[in-house]
């Protein structure tokens, strides 16, 4: 929660010196809105904590993995061009960085628009692989942690 509410104040200040007048936002436990009228119109952000399903993701979840909960929840944007949708998940695993790296591998390989950023060179410490279109684009990114932990990030963007 305490990411959250500094990732709020720093959406809500930006929000505040790019609007200027006319913001308005509302923070609960899980949510936070912010609504503001600029010159180019009006914009309204809603800020969840709450955990992505797969589904949601559009992507496959390391099994037995633990979820951040702290890092991990969902952005939404409105403007006069339409919605935009940032969901995001962080997971934490005691498995070996490259079984976790091969496993995705196997698993985002045959999925549409798949490109492995890469490169052969999983034994860097972070692997990245990207999957989907332009509207809709999602992202894993696996990290080898100095704990003997390996940190998995799972996003998905969509306009």
């Amino acid at each position: 929660m305490k990411r959250l509410k500094g990732s709020v104040l720093l959406v809500f200040l930006i929000t505040v010196i790019v609007a200027g007048c006319g913001t308005e936002g509302s923070v609960s436990d899980k949510e936070v809105d912010i609504k503001a009228s600029t010159p180019e119109g009006n914009v309204e952000s809603k800020i969840k904590q709450e955990v992505p399903t797969e589904e949601e993701l559009g992507l496959p979840i390391y099994p037995n993995a633990e979820v951040d909960k702290d890092a991990s929840g969902t952005i939404e944007n409105t403007t006069k061009e339409g919605t935009s949708k940032y969901e995001g998940l962080v997971l934490i695993t005691g498995d070996d960085y490259n079984t976790v790296v091969n496993w995705y591998r196997e698993r985002l390989s045959g999925m549409p628009g798949f490109f492995d950023m890469t490169m052969g060179q999983s034994d860097s410490g972070t692997a990245l692989f990207s999957v989907g279109t332009d509207k809709e684009a999602r992202v894993v990114t696996i990290t080898e942690g100095t704990d003997g932990k390996t940190q998995i990030t799972v996003a998905s963007a969509t306009r």
